[in-house]
């Protein structure tokens, strides 16, 4: 028993000193070392006007547990041979509400300045429908405009990519991989619906500056490593589902699990992933994270889990982290198509 608790206490030592050394080295090892800045009345009055915007793309969609509902009833009418059940459907007059509704709130979120409320504990469930939401909003506006230009109205259309710029800068609220391609995909298709329109509309396109494609504000690489490491420490987090008795190491304002299998797992993911800040930190953009973890991989080892499973050690995403350059690729390409170097 005395050489199981020593063993225990070996290896509880070991994650401390490999946290220690991952802060030591610049890391945060709780949420509360990223100093999030407290949010101000303009950042919640911001997703505030989010929040309904979400809500307003759901207007006149049946609840779920009527879908639920009818596909149970049909599964039965299924049975007996009988014709199934429509979905409840949004009218054409309903779906013109909605978008007027949006378009409303897209103008208030355009007007807006403040940064979003940080999200710096997220996860990739959390991450995707925050994103997603506006996403469908950066897409709304960019047709609109696009239609708008066909009136040659280049004012106008000008202004309402300056909204979709503000939208774009609001896809992402932390610095996170995930976060990161959300925000590129709709500033990839920014840049494709620029270059659509000054090629149908050369009028409009004629009214464009640089300002319509001046770089967008990205977090450094450091940021993200930063925010990629608790991602990676999260799934050790103790909360309400941890079995109780389970032992636990107090970092910051959180615990993490101090299991056997856990502190294992930890210690060598900590300790793999120090490496990887270390070296990548001072990365100017993805292809050089790629370039160099390349590098560094090989070194980094695996897990072997108990079923034969193995997992890379250290930030397998940066293996192809090139994919972080391709709004940047998109934007330079523009800027030398519409000639506004």
């Amino acid at each position: 028993m005395m050489a199981c608790s020593a063993l225990a206490l070996d290896a509880k030592s070991d994650c401390i000193d490999a946290l220690n050394a991952a802060n030591a080295a610049g890391l945060p090892t709780s949420p509360a070392d990223l100093k999030v800045v407290p949010p101000s009345k303009a950042t919640l009055e911001l997703e505030k006007l989010l929040e309904r915007a979400a809500k307003t793309m759901r207007k006149f969609e049946p609840d779920i547990g009527v879908i639920v509902d009818i596909d149970m009833a049909n599964l039965k009418r299924k049975e007996k041979g009988q014709k199934e059940l429509p979905h409840p459907e949004v009218t054409p007059a309903q779906k013109a509400i909605r978008t007027k509704e949006l378009f409303a709130i897209i103008e208030q979120i355009g007007a807006t300045t403040a940064s979003r409320l940080s999200n710096a504990r997220s996860t990739p469930i959390d991450i995707f429908p925050r994103a997603a939401s506006v996403k469908a909003l950066v897409n709304l506006q960019l047709d609109d405009a696009a239609s708008v230009a066909n009136g040659s109205d280049a004012k106008e259309v000008v202004r309402k990519l300056r909204i979709v710029r503000r939208l774009i800068a609001l896809v992402r609220s932390d610095a996170t991989v995930v976060g990161m391609l959300s925000e590129q995909a709709s500033e990839q298709k920014y840049y494709a619906y620029l270059q659509r329109i000054a090629k149908e509309n050369p009028v409009v396109g004629k009214a464009f500056t640089f300002e319509l494609v001046a770089p967008l504000p990205k977090p450094t690489v450091e940021q993200i490593l930063r925010e990629e490491f608790i991602h990676m420490l999260a799934p050790f987090e103790v909360t309400s589902n941890t079995p109780k008795g389970q032992p636990f190491i107090p970092v910051g304002n959180w615990k993490l699990e101090a299991g056997k299998v856990s502190l294992e797992l930890m210690t060598l993911q900590v300790r793999a992933f120090t490496t990887v800040f270390s070296a990548l930190r001072t990365a100017k953009n993805g292809q050089e994270i790629e370039d160099r973890y390349k590098v560094l991989a090989p070194k980094l080892g695996t897990y072997k889990f108990s079923d034969g499973e193995e997992m890379e050690l250290g930030a397998a995403w940066a293996a192809n982290a090139r994919a972080l350059d391709r709004a940047e690729a998109k934007r330079l390409e523009t800027v030398k198509i519409l000639g506004l170097g």
